[in-house]
């Protein structure tokens, strides 16, 4: 998971924290807003390391480097793209 999208989990997942806990006042909409982001980047993140998986079993590394970078331009783009993902 990139660094921004790992900071966006952290933080949803935080905040979601605090609302259940009743130390954080928010809406239902809010609260399944966090949940549906923290699952979407759950996903995100799954699929990305079973494509790394795949893409670097029994290759070399330069071919592993360059699928890791391909894979991470995706990624990317895949949080520009998604609304719901740049909520936070």
């Amino acid at each position: 998971m990139s660094a921004s999208a790992d900071k966006k989990r952290k933080d949803a997942q935080a905040e979601l924290e605090l609302i259940k806990k009743g130390l954080l006042n928010a809406s239902d909409e809010r609260k399944q807003e966090l949940e549906d982001l923290i699952t979407a980047l759950n996903a995100l993140n799954y699929y990305k390391n079973q494509v790394l998986i795949i893409a670097c079993h029994n290759i070399k590394s330069t071919e592993c480097s360059v699928a890791i970078a391909e894979l991470d331009k995706a990624y990317q783009l895949k949080l520009k793209v998604t609304p719901h993902l740049e909520s936070i």
